[in-house]
């Protein structure tokens, strides 16, 4: 069976102002994830190292303050690739330059 106080904990932790915090906080990193996307889409240099920044800072979050390891592998992969973008907006800037 399982332990009611432990079950009782858990269920104090989901509270709707928690959840309405996180909701919100997952809107505006979504707001931003857009922007930056429609910048590296334009093909700004700021935008493509903006979004490489958030990318890390979210996985450092989680791995130090969450202490979770979930979605550390997608997190490589696409900074992988947004390095390999950015690289070559650095290299398209400088030859127009």
């Amino acid at each position: 069976m399982v332990n009611r106080e432990f079950v009782n904990q858990q269920w104090l932790q989901h509270t709707p102002l928690v959840t309405a915090i996180t909701v919100g906080f997952s809107l505006i990193v979504a707001a931003i994830s857009a922007a930056l996307a429609f910048g590296i889409f334009r093909r700004s240099r700021f935008a493509v190292v903006a979004m490489i920044g958030l990318v890390v800072v979210l996985q450092l979050y989680g791995w130090f303050v969450v202490r979770s390891i979930a979605g550390s592998l997608v997190s490589v992969v696409v900074v992988a690739f947004l390095a390999r973008g950015a690289r070559r907006m650095f290299q398209d800037h400088a030859e127009r330059v």
